[in-house]
């Protein structure tokens, strides 16, 4: 008799697995920075209270800032950027966002207000945030930079390289503000097809304004 496997299901499961260790390692640092303050939790801490080893930890999370920001939905990657900067397009925005990859993290709204306040408790996190951000965008920036430097037949306004990266930047920085922050916005679906619906709001209002 031959042994019957159910792939599916087997992934299924590991997903989940990671899923809920994802999300423990996300509560357990969120108690503790509400309890003793960011600059106080060690990642050893995060790891003694969520059950798991140092090594599993840096499986998950990059440092301990990812682990009490937690992650978003939709994440860049090296191979993200890259795909922004070789991947013709004659719509920029949408590139940007199909490029992200899904982190498999719910998009959860009482994660999101508690972030909210812990920020305002921590100035130390609020500046790891602000400062994550910022990385982001600029890494951004450069590769859509190199995405019309390459491929000018996809540019769309007589100014600067420079001056309309940063406006595909910003309109992808609104349609992402929208996207995690606005229960208006909220739609079923995947968190890649969130986005797209709200970016193409986003650019339907910019096309009705008249000058």
């Amino acid at each position: 008799m031959h042994s019957v496997n159910f792939p599916d299901q087997s992934e299924g499961l590991r997903q989940r697995k990671r899923r809920e260790t994802r999300q423990r390692i996300f509560d357990t640092a969120a108690s503790l920075v509400a309890r003793d303050g960011y600059d106080n939790v060690t990642v050893e801490e995060i790891c003694q209270g969520a059950g798991i080893s140092r090594r599993t930890f840096f499986n998950y999370m990059d440092s301990k800032d990812d682990a009490v920001l937690g992650p978003f939905p939709l994440e860049f990657t090296s191979e993200s950027f890259a795909r922004i900067a070789d991947e013709p397009s004659t719509n920029m925005l949408a590139l940007v966002i199909d490029a992200m990859e899904e982190s498999g993290a719910e998009d959860r709204a009482e994660d999101a207000c508690r972030i909210q306040r812990l920020m305002q408790d921590n100035p130390s996190l609020a500046n790891a945030m602000l400062a994550r951000k910022r990385d982001t965008l600029r890494h951004l920036e450069q590769a859509v930079r190199e995405h019309f430097a390459s491929h000018p037949e996809d540019r769309r306004l007589d100014v600067t390289i420079e001056a309309e990266a940063r406006i595909v930047v910003e309109l992808f920085r609104t349609t992402l503000v929208l996207y995690a922050r606005s229960l208006h916005f909220q739609e079923e679906g995947s968190p890649k097809e969130q986005a797209r619906s709200v970016a193409a709001v986003v650019t339907k209002y910019a096309k009705e304004l008249q000058w």
